[in-house]
């Protein structure tokens, strides 16, 4: 399966922008390529990608089935659904994890959910431990 291969910071900006298309396979998980990401693509994704996404490499790897994880599927253990829905666009989408700690910024308007933001991301990532 192919899959553009981006610096790892910027995977859910280009994620975002993939899904925009219908480019996305979201029925595979993204890769860890070390500081890169592996980003599934779908067959509707042209063969040539164009700008700005033909700065990036396209790489045939194999595709690993499942759900993307998004912390934000858990977050209705904790939250009221229409409070997570009214924060939609405001919850944080990056996140680096170091080994098994997670490192993440948590804008002012969704600072009173922070302890439940990070249930939500040990649920989805269980070797995190904090």
């Amino acid at each position: 399966m192919r899959h553009l291969s981006v610096p790892s910071g910027d995977t859910q900006h280009w994620m975002d922008h993939l899904r925009q298309f219908g480019w996305l396979q979201s029925d595979c998980r993204i890769l860890d390529l070390g500081s890169e990401r592996g980003i599934p693509l779908s067959a509707r994704a042209p063969i040539i990608l164009p700008a700005p996404l033909d700065e990036y490499q396209i790489l045939e790897l194999a595709a690993q089935r499942g759900p993307l994880k998004d912390y934000i599927e858990h977050l209705p253990q904790w939250i009221p659904q229409s409070e997570v829905k009214t924060l939609q666009s405001d919850w944080p989408r990056a996140h680096d994890r170091l080994g098994d700690l997670i490192l993440l910024k948590i804008p002012d308007s969704c600072t009173e959910w922070r302890e439940e933001v990070g249930l939500a991301l040990l649920a989805t990532h269980p070797g995190v431990r904090l």
